[in-house]
């Protein structure tokens, strides 16, 4: 086992429950980790499952290093209880490979293995912080500019009542915050446009 802990009614249906989707909500700091290693554990002891066969994602690298460090050490201390040795010890063999990672790593791999089937260059590479924030302004600027010259309807007023007499920083602002809040969203853009729209009310509304 991954401790010698007593689990929650709740955390314990967790780790048996199968056959079926499960979604787990609960706040940082309350066992979640803990509970996900405990069943993938059960998994590997109880129906001889391969940890090379479980793709485990995260949000962060720390997360997924963590995951894998935890899954090590209950192999190990299984083995060292005298489970069976054979197949956990393959398992040790095989955590090097599995799919343990961030989400982000997860799909970098699936689009570099099959990047002849999206047409895109095998050589490509993940813009670093800067560089995208970078990206972000020039994009902004393009679209600022393109605006200014064409003055579309409201365009002006929109400038006037966002920004100061210093310059339109505080729009640019502005756009990179809406656009960093609707990334958050599965459908950022539908979502973006509904919002708007419910702003799109009479003066009697």
């Amino acid at each position: 086992m991954v401790k010698a802990m007593k689990f929650s009614p709740s955390q314990q249906e967790v780790i048996d429950l199968r056959n079926k989707n499960i979604l787990v909500s609960a706040a940082a700091g309350s066992g979640k980790t803990t509970v996900l290693v405990e069943r993938i554990i059960k998994l590997i002891m109880n129906e001889n499952e391969n940890i090379d066969e479980f793709l485990i994602v995260t949000f962060t690298n720390a997360a997924a290093s963590g995951m894998k460090q935890k899954i090590h050490k209950s192999l190990v201390d299984e083995v060292q209880n005298g489970g069976n040795s054979q197949h956990l010890r393959r398992q040790l063999n095989l955590l090097n490979k599995s799919n343990i990672s961030t989400i982000h790593a997860f799909c970098i791999d699936v689009v570099r293995k099959n990047f002849h089937v999206i047409g895109i260059d095998p050589n490509f590479r993940i813009g670093d912080i800067n560089e995208v924030d970078i990206l972000l302004n020039e994009s902004i600027d393009e679209v600022l500019e393109k605006a200014y010259r064409e003055k579309p309807d409201g365009f002006i007023r929109f400038v006037e009542s966002f920004t100061s007499n210093r310059g339109d920083g505080e729009l640019n602002e502005i756009i990179k915050d809406i656009y960093k809040f609707i990334l958050s969203f599965p459908e950022p853009l539908d979502w973006l446009e509904k919002a708007v729209e419910k702003f799109n009310i009479s003066s009697e509304d």
